[in-house]
This record gives structure tokens, C-alpha cells and sequence, in this order.
């Protein structure tokens, strides 16, 4: 074949062989685009995509979320997104799919979540997960404190490691060895990007 032939062939096989490649992947990442899509608020300049924390005022047994508080949110995460991608969340509870909304909301923001259901599977995880910052119930099948044991015996252990504490009813105070404490999904968003500010 000759030279002109050759070159004929490629420029119409390039761009068929570019769509092909482009549907294989549109084909394989079609559910995340379309998960991403729908909380996207808006794609701001150079493609980056604002993630809506809408979903936070479904959260199952929780305070109501306001209309504001969800924008404060969205603002702020806007502002410090970066150091927030940075965290390293290892989420205990024994009950986690009552936390399912607050996870893939992180995550959706490219937070690092890693799930325990105990103490004992906590620690089986601080090495692989090296946690930035722990999340955790109070009371588990194992103990009525164990979130608070837990989060007493970190202070001493890791007291680089903020703990804070995700649970249904709040009493008044911060238990010791907590960063905070809080029953509502907003407000542990605020609290994850206060430790995310303090670790830059």
C-alpha cells in the first residue's frame, strides 16, 4: 500500500478508535458520573465540582437541617476543600449503615472513610487506615461507654488524634478526651473541617 493510502486509513480510524475508547468509558463510569451529578451543585472553573450538602438534611434520625445550614456548609467546604481531601476519617460504630448518608457525603468530597464496628476493630485498623481524625458512637453492644473509654485511652495514646463523638441524643458538655460532639450532620461537618484547619 502506498503512502497516501496509509494515511487515509489512520485518519479515519484515529477518531473511531477515540470514540470507541471514549463510550468504553462512559459505558464503565456511567453510575459514579451519574451519582457525582446529581449532588453536583455546579462545576466551577477548570471542571472543579461542587459538591451539594443537600443529602445531609436526609440523614435517618437526625435533627432537622435547615436550608442555611446546609449553604454554611457548602461555603465552607468550598473555602478549605483541600484540607479536608487531606483527612483520614476512621468512622466506629456498631450500627454504620445509620451513618451511610454522612459517609458518602465525605467521600463524595474525597474524604478517606474507613469503617470499624467495635474498639477492638479500631485499633485493628489504626496502622493501615492512620487516621487523621476518629468518629465514634457512645455506647456499643461491647460497653454503655465504650466510645468514651475509647476516646479517654486515645487521649493518652494518640493525643494527636482528635476524636469526635457521632451520636443520637446529645447531653450537654464535651466528654473528656473529645474534640467535640454532636448529633447533628451539619455540625460534624463544621467539626471535621475545624480539625482539618488546625492539621494544615
Amino acid at each position: 500500500m502506498s503512502d497516501v493510502i496509509w494515511v487515509a486509513l489512520i485518519e479515519q480510524v484515529v477518531p473511531l478508535i477515540t470514540l470507541v475508547l471514549l463510550v468504553v468509558a462512559l459505558v464503565l463510569l456511567w453510575d459514579p458520573i451519574k451519582g457525582l451529578a446529581k449532588r453536583a451543585t455546579k462545576i466551577g472553573i477548570a471542571g472543579v465540582i461542587e459538591v451539594s450538602a443537600e443529602p445531609l438534611r436526609e440523614a435517618p434520625d437526625r435533627p432537622p437541617v435547615s436550608e442555611r445550614a446546609v449553604r454554611t456548609v457548602e461555603q465552607r467546604v468550598a473555602r478549605n476543600h483541600e484540607q479536608l481531601m487531606r483527612s483520614r476519617v476512621l468512622w466506629v460504630d456498631d450500627q454504620p449503615e445509620n451513618n451511610r448518608v454522612e459517609r458518602t457525603y465525605l467521600r463524595d468530597l474525597g474524604v478517606n472513610v474507613a469503617v470499624a464496628a467495635s474498639t477492638d476493630q479500631t485499633y485493628a485498623l489504626m496502622g493501615a487506615v492512620d487516621p487523621t481524625v476518629l468518629i465514634t458512637d457512645l455506647a456499643r453492644p461491647e460497653s454503655p461507654t465504650a466510645g468514651r473509654d475509647m476516646a479517654e485511652a486515645l487521649a493518652g495514646e494518640r493525643p494527636d488524634l482528635p476524636v469526635i463523638g457521632y451520636v443520637g441524643s446529645l447531653q450537654a458538655g464535651t466528654p473528656a478526651g473529645f474534640f467535640g460532639i454532636t448529633n447533628r450532620p451539619d455540625e460534624l461537618v463544621h467539626l471535621l473541617l475545624d480539625v482539618a484547619e488546625r492539621q494544615r
